[in-house]
């Protein structure tokens, strides 16, 4: 279960009472009768996608990714770039949000 690091917020991003996120992804979209298979690499997918359809760069996805750094970065920068790490999630969140209230003329409206 992933937390939030910010003290004006508290608990999990994705509660599930205890069960795996696998397993909760596949209930939800059995419940709204979506029939294929929906994993929390998709999660991933899409967040990596769409912040990079956004202009955001390949290191800050990495970042939120939790990708290892690598060569010069990795042995030197110690800053965790936590502050611009919260804003580049919440621009995505945001962005993600709109196409599926269909705010996006291109997309159709999700109704549950």
């Amino acid at each position: 279960m992933a937390r939030l690091e910010d003290e004006r917020t508290s608990g999990a991003v994705f509660d599930m009472g205890g069960r795996k996120l696998d397993v909760a992804m596949r209930d939800i979209c059995k419940s709204v009768r979506i029939g294929s298979k929906v994993t929390p690499h998709d999660l991933r997918r899409t967040f990596a996608t769409r912040a990079a359809e956004m202009g955001i760069g390949e290191d800050a996805i990495d970042r939120v990714l939790n990708h290892k750094k690598r060569g010069v970065i990795k042995t030197y920068n110690r800053y965790l770039y936590r502050a611009e790490d919260k804003i580049t999630m919440e621009k995505v969140a945001a962005r993600i949000v709109a196409l599926a209230e269909g705010i996006d003329a291109k997309v159709i409206p999700f109704r549950g």
